[in-house]
């Protein structure tokens, strides 16, 4: 699964593992999950990119999870 226009809007290069948290922090809104499910921690390089994702699905969406 690739979300073009998420991407396009981190206008960089990012790695497999950083496109792979971008998508699960989109797949976890779509499940209903909220932000505490966020596997990663804090300080952990993907923990951002997890949450971009989610909130770029929270915003196309309005049945997210709570956010």
């Amino acid at each position: 699964m690739f979300f073009k226009q998420g991407l396009e809007e981190m206008q960089e290069y990012r790695t497999k593992a950083q496109v792979y948290a971008f998508e699960r922090g989109i797949a976890a809104c779509r499940e209903g999950k909220s932000l505490e499910d966020n596997p990663y921690p804090p300080q952990a390089d993907y923990f951002d990119f997890w949450k971009r994702g989610y909130f770029q699905q929270l915003e196309e969406r309005t049945d997210c999870g709570r956010a």
